[in-house]
């Protein structure tokens, strides 16, 4: 994974991919580095078959000429919106899934929009971005558009939120997040989603109901309290709230996250327990949340 200040985005000419264009054109500038928007000639449009090259722009001599213009209009809006940013473009012959996450090895962040051209109407996010989030090995950045207006703020509106639980994948996505919430001047949310199972039983305390509920709290919010401490010392200035919150952390990551900055999840959790691996909680954070969401991967 690069350190260069590159951020690529993912581009398909619709709604969510443009927003994605401005949001990534901003980020890229507060990195000081540079934008790569790319496309590709075969981008997915269902669900059914993520890998599968299907044609994103229409399937004859003229495509390349197409998808070039489609990027030279992604790369005047992300102008518009960050008038210094530096910006490159290029077409991808691969299928969008490799394209992308070849794309992603030379990267500091990957930004997609959330539904690509050919979403069906039932579906929250695209087969791509889902994919690409799970296999990239950086931090990868999903954009949604803005909440709707009869949504209320919730209590982290403007800030970054971020789920921990102690493992090595909350520890580089509480990074992440403190480095966000510093480079925006504001604040961060960490949030301990506490299953009281499924925690009692990855510590070992099994069966949970011969333990006391406050035993288990104060379990948790040590091991946030150890999580925060190193990141705290790095990034003194940032204010920086704990929450506990018992329930699924799915629910306990997009309810009360309304107009939140960004929300920040690791691609494992702290045990071996199925529901703490990516296809259940982060992936359930990507489909579920209102606001941008930051996927990054565990160490390798």
């Amino acid at each position: 994974m690069s350190t260069n200040g590159l951020v690529v985005c993912g581009y398909d000419s619709s709604d969510h991919a443009r927003r994605a264009v401005g949001w990534a054109a901003e980020e890229a500038v507060r990195r000081r580095g540079q934008l790569k928007i790319v496309t590709c000639l075969n981008w997915p449009v269902g669900a059914d078959a993520p890998l599968a090259p299907r044609a994103f722009l229409p399937g004859d001599a003229a495509a390349p000429e197409l998808a070039r213009v489609a990027l030279d209009d992604a790369a005047d809006h992300a102008r518009a919106v960050a008038a210094e940013v530096a910006v490159h473009t290029q077409v991808l012959q691969e299928a969008a899934v490799p394209a992308l996450l070849d794309e992603a090895e030379d990267a500091d962040l990957v930004v997609m929009g959330a539904r690509g051209r050919g979403g069906f109407a039932r579906l929250v996010l695209g087969s791509t971005s889902t994919t690409v989030a799970e296999h990239a090995r950086c931090p990868v950045v999903v954009v949604r558009h803005a909440a709707a207006k009869h949504e209320e703020p919730g209590p982290f509106a403007g800030q970054v939120v971020v789920g921990v639980d102690g493992s090595p994948a909350s520890d580089a996505a509480l990074g992440f997040a403190m480095e966000a919430a510093a480079g925006h001047g504001v604040a961060l949310a960490a949030v301990y989603a506490l299953n009281l199972d499924a925690f009692a039983q990855s510590l070992g305390m099994v069966p949970v109901e011969s333990m006391h509920p406050e035993q288990i709290h104060a379990a948790a919010d040590k091991i946030l309290d150890e999580a925060l401490a190193p990141w705290r010392a790095k990034f003194p200035d940032v204010p920086v709230t704990r929450d506990l919150y018992q329930g699924h952390p799915v629910a306990s990551l997009t309810e009360p996250t309304h107009g939140a900055l960004l929300i920040v999840v690791g691609t494992r959790g702290r045990s071996d327990l199925r529901a703490a691996l990516l296809g259940s909680v982060s992936r359930g954070v990507l489909h579920h949340a209102s606001c941008p969401v930051a996927v990054v991967p565990a160490p390798r």
